[in-house]
């Protein structure tokens, strides 16, 4: 009997100990890209969060040095506009991270030979990680690296120039400065 009064006791507690807390309240935050704006760019997003997961939404333009065109296209610019997931690793949107999403492209490049200019629409896959950095007062920096998947949409466009068939795996790396509300 003491054991079938002690088992009645301790069940209960177990499944009391196993409840999930309840989660902490929604954050906001706002970034900006170093990348987009130093090529004569912009970018803007706001993300939203609790706990350790967080939902980023972003629109920017990218103008790319030309080293970083297809061979024989220039002056290349994207714009872009993702939906992204975050996971951190503690709560607080603070310290080491990983995420990824969906980004649509809107490409433009102009050939190097002549005026005409090239125009692809695309869907890339995304996988990214970073560090946040909080500086004081809801300020906080964010170096980060991702690799973009194009999955959908025009691999390649011909011209009278040639053909422009930009790279499927591409890889990134910048800086974010950000606001955590």
């Amino acid at each position: 009997m003491k054991r079938l009064t002690l088992l009645l006791l301790l069940v209960p507690g177990l499944f009391l100990g196993a409840e999930t807390p309840a989660p902490g309240p929604t954050r906001w935050a706002t970034e900006v890209d170093v990348l987009p704006v130093a090529t004569g760019g912009w970018y803007a997003s706001v993300a939203a969060g609790r706990d350790v997961w967080r939902l980023r939404l972003v629109a920017a333009e990218v103008h790319l040095p030309d080293r970083f065109a297809p061979a024989g296209w220039e002056k290349a610019r994207t714009r872009a506009q993702a939906l992204l997931v975050d996971r951190f690793f503690r709560a607080g949107f603070a310290g080491p991270w990983i995420g990824g999403g969906l980004e649509r492209w809107d490409e433009d490049l102009k050939g190097a030979r002549g005026p005409e200019r090239v125009r692809l629409e695309s869907l890339q896959a995304t996988f990214g990680m970073g560090w946040v950095v909080p500086l004081g007062r809801g300020f906080q920096v964010n170096p980060w690296v991702a690799v973009h998947r194009r999955i959908g949409g025009d691999r390649a466009v011909s011209s009278s120039q040639g053909e422009c068939r930009p790279k499927a795996l591409q890889a990134e790396v910048s800086v974010k400065i950000g606001y955590l509300f």
